[in-house]
């Protein structure tokens, strides 16, 4: 069976309607509406009506279909297909929905490159300059470009870099101030005669590990360390005038570190504040600096979730003989200073020793435990300690529950074979911790 070319092109599937009458019908749709073609095998003959329509049926013969010139509205696109038949015409019309583009708009609109080049006072090789920018500040891509064509830069990179520091890191500043930041980054610097561990925040753990923030602390620690080995100055600064001031007088290679930390802001997008500087002096020329982080972020920087610092100093003086035979050992000193300052992440104590914790703390736990112990364990009644049974069981709660948790020369060493106290395994080298620095930032 021949089918005619316009059907068959279609892609009909034909099925049997019913055995008895031998029919063979398909809907060919295009659109809205559609036409059913019939094949008789009887007659051999088509028949076709509207798929919408109850209208009567047309006989078509299978040799006089002949496609006529289409003819088209505003609406609808007609493919007619003319039939010549003894007795009248047919047009057979298969309906298609009119896809029209949308009209060609004259505008006098130019195109983005010309407007770049217009709004870019035609600055030959933006596109390099703004990368160039990009790397270097860490901007946004706009940000760079809004710089890069200020009338008082022109395409000037170093002007940009300027223009972005007063404009672009001060719109920032306004955006972020005051946003809650509980992550953060802490980093260490270690020198032969001073050390600083360094504690900023930041809103998130990205802004944390982020290479442009672990750069910028790692300056910081650096600068604070190098400035307390030249004039002696240690202690803590944890207050925003302290630490703004060292921030704006300390100048690295024509930048002060505030600078730096506008810089830092602009490219991370976040509120990012140095919370805290914190310097340990060496306290004679035979002390022993040691120290550690954990988590470190880079390893291009001494920075990480925390960080801490310990002093080790010979127990008794020494004469010159002793001092020549201490350098043979100082690598070994070293060592259990690194091993101590890990221990010290690892156990996190409040206090140097027992001696260090202030009356005030030492007098509520003492009440706590005494209260205690004036209770009974259950096995003897209420009252029938006497004062100086009661005293004894509150000195060994305190050493036991307080000191030997909270204060570093008390705690077992976490880090040694065996864990022995710390002050016992540090005496046995001939040392003794002088004082230590611990710094935790985030969760």
């Amino acid at each position: 069976m021949i089918l005619p070319r316009a059907i068959a092109s279609r892609g009909g599937n034909f099925r049997t309607a019913s055995a008895k009458t031998s029919m063979m019908s398909d809907i060919v749709s295009t659109g809205p509406s559609s036409s059913i073609v019939t094949w008789s095998l009887s007659s051999r003959s088509w028949s076709s009506r509207p798929s919408s329509s109850s209208s009567s049926w047309s006989s078509l013969s299978e040799s006089s279909w002949m496609p006529t010139r289409p003819s088209s509205d505003h609406h609808s696109r007609r493919r007619q297909y003319h039939h010549h038949h003894p007795s009248a015409t047919l047009h057979l019309s298969i309906v298609r929905r009119q896809r029209h583009p949308p009209p060609m708009m004259m505008s006098t609109t130019t195109s983005p490159s010309a407007n770049d080049d217009a709004a870019a006072g035609a600055i030959p090789g933006l596109a390099s300059l703004v990368k160039r920018l990009r790397e270097s500040t860490g901007a946004p891509m706009m940000e760079c470009k809004r710089a890069l064509t200020s009338p008082d830069v022109n395409g000037d990179v170093d002007l940009a870099m300027e223009w972005l520091r007063r404009h672009g890191s001060a719109r920032v500043l306004s955006k972020v101030s005051g946003r809650e930041a509980n992550e953060g980054l802490v980093g260490l610097s270690i020198g032969t005669s001073a050390a600083c561990v360094v504690g900023a925040s930041s809103e998130t753990d990205f802004a944390s590990r982020s290479e442009v923030l672990s750069n910028f602390v790692q300056e910081v620690a650096d600068a604070a360390a190098a400035a307390a080995a030249d004039n002696g100055t240690t202690g803590i600064v944890n207050d925003d005038a302290g630490v703004r001031a060292f921030l704006s007088e300390t100048i690295i290679d024509g930048r002060s570190l505030e600078g730096m930390l506008g810089d830092a802001i602009l490219a991370i997008r976040e509120n990012i504040k140095v919370e805290s500087i914190n310097v340990i002096g060496a306290s004679s020329r035979r002390s022993v600096l040691g120290g550690y982080v954990h988590g470190r972020s880079s390893p291009t920087s001494t920075c990480g979730s925390a960080a801490s610092v310990v002093e080790l100093v010979p127990i008794v003086d020494a004469t010159a003989a002793e001092e020549e035979e201490e350098d043979d050992g100082i690598a070994a000193a070293r060592a259990a200073a690194r091993r101590l300052a890990m221990h010290v992440v690892a156990a996190s104590p409040r206090y140097l020793n027992a001696s260090d914790v202030p009356a005030d703390v030492i007098d509520a736990e003492r009440e706590i435990y005494a209260e205690k112990a004036r209770r009974g364990d259950g096995t003897t009644g209420e009252g029938t300690r006497s004062p100086e049974m009661i005293d004894r069981i509150v000195a060994g709660q305190l050493r036991k529950f307080f000191y030997e948790r909270y204060c570093l020369t008390e705690q077992m060493h976490m880090v040694e074979d065996g864990n022995p106290k710390v002050s016992k395994y540090l005496a046995d080298m001939g040392y003794m911790v002088k004082s230590f620095i611990l710094v935790r930032m985030g969760g």
